[in-house]
């Protein structure tokens, strides 16, 4: 999905009709924020601010991810404010950013639970 999303940062518009041609979906974004919502109900997470390498090698990874995920999505909304002509797209795309993101923090938390690395 992450690549999907990328895809069509990176993709330029259709010529046979001017319009981005876009693979992303809301069904995409919402599917990943059910998948960390699955995650959440195993789990408790503590309110608090977790540091990568405080934790278990295969969290601190996620961790790390997390992190890259959020750097994308900035740039994302960069471009969002940048093209109107592709506003509604990039959003999509910004929003699946978010989500992933968060997915992420929650898998690290999971993970950490787990108390060991695979």
């Amino acid at each position: 999905m992450l690549m999907k999303a990328m895809a069509v940062v990176a993709r330029s518009e259709d010529e046979s009709t001017g319009r981005l041609r876009i693979d992303l979906t809301p069904a995409d974004v919402e599917r990943i924020d059910a998948r960390a919502n699955d995650l959440r109900k195993q789990i408790h997470i503590e309110p608090r601010f977790y540091i990568p390498g405080d934790t278990t090698r295969s969290s601190a990874i996620a961790d790390i991810a997390r992190s890259r995920c959020r750097t994308a999505e900035r740039a994302v909304v960069s471009l969002v404010r940048s093209f109107s002509q592709r506003r509604e797209t990039l959003a999509l795309v910004a929003h699946y950013l978010n989500e992933l993101s968060d997915y992420l923090f929650v898998l690290a938390r999971y993970l950490d639970s787990a108390g060991e690395d695979p």
